[in-house]
């Protein structure tokens, strides 16, 4: 299989744009062009405006450079594309079955299945938001010529690229030169990790980056644990560069330490599990609000209120519907509480990876109450409760409405696992995981059966 994604930049476009401003289609953005570490430029003399951007292009080896023949293959569809729209007279708004039939039509014999995406305007010209195909006459990867699948998919504009390109590179700065020094004595390592500076870690940054702006720095601290006395734990700092929006998750991240690790070390990942345990055991919850649930439905004026009674049996099918915690272990912790966010009903459990047997929401925060901030009895709870109570209520509104390739606030983040999003924030150093509105209905779940403007559920 081969895999080319990229973008169609129209200096024509890009150019007309108010100074200071960027062109709805056809302009890459400076954010959008740090997405990969590794880009080609091409263009073809019959098409000036044009220039094709590839960001990802690879075989079942790994990278390799773009074929001529499919680069110029790009810029010819591209051409075609903006041909219909720039067309005098101004044709106005192109459907996408329009476009995807005229596409077909002029170039049935050079590929096929062509899909896209919503149409785009910019007040004039109509084009794909992004623009899918299947390449086949290549000699190397063509399917017909070849059998294997050749798959192409450029974006024409910048906001969909930054939202929607979904490959990612992730670089890793770690506390220490040597990572199996980490084996000496704890002293030898305390003293390590103080001897690279804020000013040393700068440098190592700059080194790692090269001439390639990151789309993001993170910074990860991880206690090391001194295997002689577990009393005795050291911070540890590890700087993450990210090229591309898609790696900013904490799947992506930690995968990318371990790696990082394992590759640049002579010891197991048994042996680092017991210095490092949280980089390579993560403790994290699965929040699973109970979004489909109304005690009050939704008016025409109103909106509506969750119902804040979970039946057992469907509470435990909705958490086993989305973490793979196993049965026994969500059958003995999961937890149904009721959050003063319009009442929702909230299924939490552990993963069976976490520290401390910290597997049930109250392992961590004990006093945790139902009640609004305003209570007289919020301030009975300890500030840490109070700030996670908030927290979860500010996750709430977010998952709500969120979708896939929606932003997210400061301090969260999106991650897809196994086909579910979820909005992720990190707090008291544990993950915590909260299934979006969008994910429902939850296969495998029972509905719940609406009776009038009460809620029940069947089991």
């Amino acid at each position: 299989m081969y895999l080319l994604k990229g973008f169609i930049n129209n200096s024509k476009l890009a150019s007309a744009a108010p100074a200071g401003t960027l062109a709805t289609i056809g302009a890459l953005s400076e954010i959008s062009s740090t997405y990969a570490i590794t880009k080609a430029m091409f263009f073809e003399e019959t098409s000036p405006d044009l220039f094709f951007v590839s960001f990802t292009s690879q075989d079942d080896t790994g990278p390799v450079q773009a074929p001529a023949g499919i680069a110029a293959q790009v810029l010819k569809f591209a051409a075609w594309v903006y041909a219909q729209t720039q067309a005098i007279p101004n044709p106005g708004e192109i459907f996408a079955q329009t476009l995807l039939d005229g596409l077909l039509s002029a170039f049935q014999t050079e590929a096929q299945n062509f899909t896209c995406g919503n149409m785009v305007t910019d007040g004039t010209y109509w084009v794909p938001e992004w623009l899918e195909w299947e390449n086949i006459t290549d000699p190397v990867y063509g399917s017909l010529t070849t059998g294997s699948l050749c798959l192409i998919q450029i974006w024409f504009v910048d906001a969909s690229f930054a939202a929607q390109y979904d490959d990612y590179t992730i670089l890793v700065v770690p506390p220490i030169q040597h990572l199996d020094d980490f084996f000496t004595t704890s002293s030898n390592v305390a003293a390590l990790v103080a001897a690279q500076t804020y000013t040393d870690t700068i440098a190592l940054v700059n080194t790692a980056r090269g001439n390639n702006p990151e789309t993001m720095i993170e910074a990860q601290s991880f206690n090391y644990i001194d295997p002689n006395n577990p009393d005795n734990t050291i911070p540890t700092n590890w700087t993450i560069l990210i090229y591309g929006l898609a790696g900013n998750n904490i799947d992506s991240i930690a995968n990318a330490i371990i790696n990082f690790i394992l590759s640049n070390s002579t010891h197991s990942q048994s042996d680092w599990e017991t210095i490092l345990p949280d980089i390579f055991r993560r403790t994290e919850f699965t929040l699973v609000p109970m979004y489909d649930q109304f005690a009050i439905p939704d008016r025409s004026q109103q909106r509506g209120i969750y119902s804040p009674v979970a039946n057992l049996s469907r509470a435990n099918a909705v958490i086993s519907a989305v973490a793979s915690y196993g049965t026994n272990h969500i059958n003995s912790n999961a937890c149904v509480q009721t959050v003063p966010y319009k009442c929702v009903a909230l299924v939490s459990c552990g993963s069976p990876n976490n520290r401390n047997g910290e597997f049930q929401i109250v392992n961590v925060f004990p006093d945790i109450l139902s009640v609004p901030s305003q209570s007289v009895d919020f301030n009975r709870m300890a500030v840490e409760t109070q700030n996670f109570l908030l927290l979860l209520v500010d996750m709430l509104k977010t998952a709500e409405t969120l979708t896939q390739f929606a932003s997210v606030p400061a301090g969260m983040t999106k991650l897809m696992r196994n086909n579910i999003l979820y909005l992720v924030a990190n707090y008291e150093n544990i993950s915590w995981l909260m299934v979006t509105q969008s994910n429902f209905p939850l296969a495998g779940v029972p509905a719940p059966v609406q009776t009038g403007d009460a809620v029940s559920t069947t089991s």
